[in-house]
């Protein structure tokens, strides 16, 4: 759980007000990763790659699968 006194989200029910990145295991069996942002303005998360061979990555086969979930706050929860 990363937090900052800089981050004030109204998300209380979910993280305190000061986390804005929290990362766990997605699965108790099979493993995988959570990773949950909290933020009070538009951007949840920023995501900014440098690649140096960017050419190479068109040659390899891509395996695996990003869930990207966008929820909306109702006070102090989260909605789907």
């Amino acid at each position: 759980t990363l937090k900052s006194s800089d981050v004030a989200h109204s998300v209380t029910g979910e993280a305190e007000a000061d986390t804005y990145l929290r990362m766990s295991k997605y699965s108790g069996t099979q493993g995988g990763a959570a990773i949950v942002a909290y933020g009070e303005g538009g951007e949840g998360v920023y995501l900014h790659l440098n690649l140096t061979k960017a050419h190479l990555l068109l040659l390899r086969p891509i395996c695996g699968t990003i869930k990207i979930t966008k929820l909306r706050t109702c006070g102090t929860c989260l909605l789907t």
